[in-house]
């Protein structure tokens, strides 16, 4: 028998130092323990709306992030820029109405944090063609599951309602109460005073790369930001991060979309196409070409009017979804891409714009946007009072999804990016999916909690 074996009747023996060690095991494990579980400085790079809210839901979960730093270049043309988004529970899909609906209570936390106004609630109408009249039964079925009410209206109703529309012979209405126009500047500084009042920090810079050897941040100042967890909400200029970081390129195109204020043409017009007297109008546009995604075709593309804000930029909103030049430069990095894969892409012109002229106006968008104007809003002027353009990051994912997750070779690099166009009214609950990546799960209702996982196994990178 050897000592220590069942074998012996001697008490149980071991080396001197190895003694020692066995005896220091427990507060090894300890001091493992509270290294593993050491909260981590993370850092948000993208000033936006979705880094805004990705500060924001980070610097809520003190217990397991010690501390957040937000970079934010301020570049004049972005994804969040402008006077007003479209918020709705106007989704085909249900899981997209109960993220929405997350939204909503997240807005509203945020607005009473930070004594700021948010929402000017209007109602949405959907004006749906007869060439995609499945999307009315689509629609319906969505609101019957979630218990949402809605009005399927005469073209009378309509205009006994609101007597500036006007409805085009072999059109759908559906008129939804709960949407709102979400007031885009005031969204974003609300969600970045918040974060401020929970601990984060700021640096107006630009992030020129990730060393992910040093793990740190490298600004254009040449300041250098320390981090555990990088969080990319950098829109159309994600891949030129990434490719300056050594990490793959992700399936993106960005996009440059025109939209246009009109004003109206008549006498007391500019109070009735205001906020309080007329609802958002959502165009459900025919597919361009069927077939791509299967039955149903490309991705969802139409014309949107957003009302006139009281005090606000002169004029109703109106623009097209998808329509603009897609983007190829050495700032906007799109990976080779084949004609089928850029075909999920509803935009007409698929060919590559190699310059970014903010200040032009398109023409082709323009003459889409008067004639629906004429058709539907036959009181405006259809000479445009202002224009401007705002930037999509579209994904080839062949779904209308985001894109929200771990990067596929550094799991310390956080993605949220691919919105399309759809992500500002979701800005508040991409936040906290973002926080979830980083941090872990929350502690949520079992039904929200089941939502969260069902949109982060949809949005995954790499899907």
């Amino acid at each position: 028998a050897y000592p220590g074996s069942s074998c012996c009747n001697s008490v149980m023996w071991a080396p001197p130092a190895l003694a020692v060690l066995g005896a220091a095991l427990p507060a090894l494990h300890q001091r493992r323990a509270r290294c593993e579980a050491r909260p981590e400085r993370v850092v948000v790079v993208g000033g936006g709306i979705m880094g805004s809210s990705s500060a924001w839901a980070l610097s809520k979960r003190k217990d397991k992030v010690s501390s957040v730093t937000l970079i934010e270049p301020g570049y004049a043309i972005t994804s969040s820029w402008g006077e007003t988004r479209i918020t709705r529970l106007a989704y085909v899909d249900p899981m997209m109405i109960r993220l929405m609906e997350m939204s909503f209570q997240l807005w509203d936390e945020v607005s009473k944090a930070t004594s700021t106004k948010l929402l000017l609630w209007t109602g949405i109408l959907d004006v749906v063609p007869d060439e995609v009249s499945e999307d009315v039964t689509k629609l319906k079925n969505a609101y019957n599951e979630c218990k949402l009410g809605y009005e399927e209206l005469s073209h009378e109703e309509v205009k006994r309602r609101w007597p500036v529309l006007s409805c085009p012979d072999n059109t759908t209405w559906i008129y939804q109460k709960a949407a709102a126009l979400i007031l885009a500047q005031d969204a974003v500084g609300a969600c970045k005073q918040a974060a401020q009042q929970n601990g984060a920090s700021f640096h107006d810079d630009e992030a020129v790369r990730i060393d992910r050897q040093r793990k740190v941040v490298v600004l254009q100042s040449g300041t250098e930001v320390p981090y555990d967890k990088v969080v990319l909400t950098s829109g159309p200029w994600t891949n030129k991060l990434l490719k300056a970081s050594g990490l793959d390129l992700l399936p993106l195109v960005p996009s440059v979309e025109q939209f246009l204020h009109l004003e109206s043409d008549v006498a007391g017009g500019a109070e009735a196409h205001s906020a309080d007297n007329m609802p958002v109008i959502l165009q459900h546009q025919p597919r361009v070409r069927e077939g791509v995604l299967g039955e149903g075709g490309s991705k969802i593309s139409g014309v949107y009017i957003h009302p006139h804000v009281p005090g606000g930029v002169p004029g109703c909103k109106i623009g097209y979804h998808r329509n603009g030049d897609l983007m190829k430069t050495d700032d906007f990095i799109v990976p080779d891409v084949t004609p089928q894969q850029l075909a999920v892409l509803p935009h007409r012109r698929q060919e590559f714009c190699s310059h970014f002229v903010p200040d032009t106006i398109d023409p082709i968008s323009v003459g889409l946007l008067t004639r629906f104007a004429q058709h539907h809003t036959p009181v405006m002027n259809l000479t445009p009072s202002l224009f401007g353009r705002c930037m999509y990051t579209n994904h080839l994912y062949p779904d209308e999804g985001f894109v929200i997750g771990n990067h596929p070779t550094d799991s310390n690099i956080v993605i949220a990016t691919g919105f399309g166009g759809e992500g500002f009214k979701f800005g508040a609950v991409v936040g906290e999916l973002v926080a979830d990546v980083t941090t872990g799960p929350a502690a949520r209702d079992p039904k929200l909690r089941d939502t969260v996982q069902q949109a982060l196994h949809r949005f995954r990178v790499g899907r």
